[in-house]
């Protein structure tokens, strides 16, 4: 037995942010609130999604104070001014952190106001404003998950809240806010969403719907993600992309993550590396351990990142899927070597026991047990170039 969420309603493809009018007009009894970041505002972003709302655009206010990374107390600010007005509707409008400030924002002013009492897994009791979600970006898929994450000061590492109340009433996914994203973005959003795809099928806790989903998740990002990064005005490649990344938010929204996002942790919070880039860097390393006694899955794998298995045995092929990510991320620029991203061979070993202390939330869903010295070994063999 399983359950599938998702958003009630997603508009999806060139020219969708038309719709937002008329997803405005539905909530006509106050105003509307729009979540998003400094960058989006410069990139004239924002102004394309006011006008998108018509008439109601006197309606609109305006919180752009998103940063990076946000932490408990930027998503309370935000949840605030939410609780300070009536607000009909919450657009989040961004990357992923926009996002998911929005999602908390729109659910804290029913839930007591703070983070810390929601983390965890359906801690939300009450349902929030209604929230309309749209990504700028093609990665996160935070538009169409249960997640939100968050960074918390106090332990030093990322948390989440996992729930079906921040999934959004509404999702527009328009690949033309896409373009104009600078080639080093694309990648590692992109890449971010290919770990969602791999982890998503191969979890623990997966199901066939959300196979279904991470399936097509692979191979849409396969195909589209280095036209993507090499063209970033090629259309058909950001519209791939921007499908690839919802799916990829439905795949891990319902079947779940892994190790590749536990192992990651530390090399965003301590090292700052960007979040898709962490993940990018973790994975064939993590799918080299996690194939062992996983080969037919993994050779499914190879196959959805276009590799030839055919003729191969078993373990060969299984580890096509470690060689195909390998080979997708060096066509778009990205190493997966920690060295080549300013990590020291001195500091390994304490990431590594760093990693498995903040991925125990993750590791369970893992494919294959895993302990602290196989931690050291994976780290080991990222560095080892």
């Amino acid at each position: 037995m399983y359950s599938i969420l998702t958003p009630a309603w997603i508009e999806m493809g060139s020219g969708s942010l038309a719709s937002l009018e008329e997803i405005v007009a539905c909530h006509d009894t106050g105003r509307v609130l729009i979540v998003t970041d400094k960058g989006i505002c410069q990139a004239g972003i924002l102004d394309r999604v006011v006008k998108a709302t018509g008439k109601n655009a006197k309606d609109l206010d305006i919180f752009d104070r998103v940063l990076p990374n946000p932490d408990i107390s930027a998503m309370e600010a935000c949840g605030q001014v939410v609780e300070s007005n009536d607000y009909a509707l919450v657009i989040g409008l961004g990357g992923g952190s926009p996002l998911d400030v929005a999602k908390a924002a729109s659910v804290l002013p029913a839930n007591g106001g703070k983070i810390s009492p929601l983390l965890g897994r359906g801690m939300i009791k009450k349902p929030g404003v209604p929230l309309c979600l749209i990504p700028t970006t093609s990665g996160t898929g935070s538009e169409a998950t249960q997640a939100i994450v968050v960074d918390d000061p106090e332990s030093g590492t990322k948390k989440a809240i996992w729930d079906r109340h921040v999934i959004p009433q509404v999702v527009i996914v328009d690949p033309y806010l896409t373009i104009g994203m600078p080639a080093s973005l694309t990648a590692d959003t992109g890449l971010d969403a290919l770990v969602h795809g791999i982890e998503a099928y191969t979890a623990r806790t997966t199901n066939p719907v959300a196979q279904a989903y991470a399936r097509e998740c692979i191979q849409l990002i396969a195909r589209h993600l280095p036209r993507a990064v090499k063209d970033g005005s090629n259309l058909e490649a950001r519209s791939g992309m921007s499908l690839a990344a919802t799916l990829g938010g439905l795949a891990i929204s319902n079947g779940g993550l892994g190790a590749i996002h536990g192992l990651a942790y530390p090399l965003d919070t301590v090292k700052h590396i960007p979040h898709g880039r962490t993940v990018a860097i973790m994975a064939p390393w993590v799918v080299d351990y996690n194939r062992v006694d996983n080969e037919e899955t993994y050779t499914r794998i190879a196959r959805f990142l276009g590799e030839d298995v055919d003729n191969l045995d078993s373990r060969a092929a299984s580890q096509k899927a470690v060689s195909g990510i390998i080979n997708l991320m060096e066509s778009v620029g990205v190493s997966p070597y920690l060295t080549e991203h300013g990590i020291r061979s001195a500091e390994v070993d304490d990431l590594a026991k760093e990693a498995f202390r903040v991925s125990q939330r993750l590791l369970p869903s893992n494919p294959r047990k895993m302990a602290e010295e196989d931690v050291l070994g994976i780290y080991r063999t990222a560095a080892s170039r």
